[in-house]
């Protein structure tokens, strides 16, 4: 990659040409690496106990915690960034190496402590080796920022679906040649060597030396800022498991937790596609609040009309769907979906305010906003755990549908975008999803 595609300003005559052209290369790399992951879960799970797949779980639950501060927002902060030194993107390098490699260490550190809640002594060197894919990942986190930044999606999906392909085929061999449940662990290892290997090479960038006076104070602080609020929306999204869990039972838990994932899988599948490539557009419209606003305002009301009317349909219809496809045994769940959907039929939509916030630089009002959030939803969900599963469903759904408004209200003032664009841009299908509602009800 030639310097002056990674420092310089990119050229934003064709914003919305490039977000299209690079929202259709993503969701195809998302279908993709959807139907790669589906065919490895079909071929491991027959060749694989469930008891190897139940021992990476027990260790997920720590690797999973640890590795979501890898990257200490410090990616982010250099895709959002509109101009960019070699020396800064050097420097936040070293840092995200640093940090990788520190987190990897806490993760070995932790292995007998795992093992110990499990009473198992293979959990030692399971987690030890599961911190490999933690620190490997560091080598390439700026790379791929360097590419994203420049909206170049097609070899950031072109790394990822090669690297996970690779990973997959690793993993399969393994398993035929009975490694059991280490087929699992060197399928992550392979998959994020791979990808990083094949991100480097795309980028051909070296690293300066690190140097703490090149101006990246601000960045550091934007990514601390971004890290905070994901530390905090993190156990607001994962309290309701825990109060489930602790109060009401594994049974309970169970039928919740099939019943989330099963809503939230496919709105995350066009959520995370379109963050991906909407923050750097927005980002390198940063200088021009009104080409800005209206790609964003575009995005929104496309995010509107792909979920909001399904989602309220889901309310009428989803525990026929969920017992349709699980069994009657699932029918708690069933409810539990309609609740669920209620709390998720302005999720998507409430999910881009992050994007808003962050390409325009204004993480530290973000992590406000989650503290107050994830503040009033723990409450929800603690004064819900009293009525059961169904009552913590119930919480959810309110205090979602209590903090749409005021969510989407600071994102505008915090964000140069009048609150009555966005009211509008979502006013056609929120017209329908409320006809719908009310028809359900009455």
């Amino acid at each position: 990659m030639p310097e002056t595609t990674v420092f310089d300003k990119l050229d934003t005559s064709d914003m919305h040409g490039r977000s299209k052209r690079g929202m259709a290369v993503t969701l195809s790399a998302q279908g993709a690496r959807f139907g790669l992951q589906t065919c490895s879960t079909i071929a491991l799970g027959r060749l694989l106990s469930p008891s190897d797949f139940g021992l990476i779980a027990m260790v997920a639950v720590v690797t999973n915690f640890i590795a979501m501060f890898k990257d200490a927002g410090l990616a982010q902060a250099t895709v959002q960034r509109e101009q960019i030194t070699n020396q800064q993107i050097s420097t936040l390098f070293w840092l995200n190496l640093a940090i990788s490699g520190l987190l990897g260490l806490l993760v070995i550190a932790c292995s007998p402590l795992v093992a110990w809640i499990y009473d198992d002594s293979r959990l030692i060197l399971l987690t030890s080796a599961l911190s490999l894919p933690i620190f490997l990942s560091g080598f390439g986190l700026q790379h791929r920022a360097l590419l994203q930044r420049n909206l170049r999606f097609w070899e950031i999906s072109r790394s990822e679906i090669l690297g996970l392909a690779t990973g997959v085929a690793v993993g399969v061999c393994c398993a035929f040649w009975g490694l059991g449940y280490w087929s699992l662990v060197w399928m992550q290892v392979t998959t994020v060597l791979v990808t990083t290997i094949i991100v480097l090479n795309l980028v051909r960038w070296c690293p300066l030396r690190p140097s703490l006076g090149s101006g990246v104070r601000d960045m550091l602080k934007f990514g601390a800022n971004l890290t905070g609020f994901q530390f905090v929306n993190y156990f607001a999204r994962n309290s309701d498991n825990f109060l489930i869990g602790k109060f009401v039972g594994g049974g309970a838990l169970g039928q919740y937790s099939v019943a989330y994932r099963f809503l939230m899988v496919p709105i995350s599948q066009l959520n995370a596609p379109i963050v991906s490539v909407l923050t750097p557009a927005m980002a390198r419209l940063s200088h021009d609040h009104e080409q800005r606003n209206e790609l964003y305002l575009k995005y929104v009301a496309i995010v509107a009309w792909l979920t909001v009317i399904p989602i309220s349909l889901l309310v009428s219809w989803g525990q026929e769907l969920v017992v349709l496809l699980l069994g009657a045994e699932w029918n708690s769940a069933g409810e539990l979906f309609e609740i669920l959907a209620i709390a998720s039929i302005f999720q998507p939509i409430s999910n881009l305010t992050g994007v808003l916030f962050t390409s325009s630089g204004n993480t530290n009002k973000l992590f406000r906003w989650g503290i107050c959030a994830s503040i009033l939803t723990v409450i929800g969900f603690t004064i819900g755990v009293f009525y059961g599963v169904r009552g913590v469903a119930i919480a959810y759904a309110t205090t979602s549908l209590m903090l749409t408004l005021p969510c989407w209200w600071w994102c505008c003032r915090s964000c140069d975008l009048n609150f009555s664009h966005q009211i509008r841009a979502v006013l056609g299908p929120l017209f329908i999803g409320l006809v719908i509602l009310i028809i359900t009800f009455l």
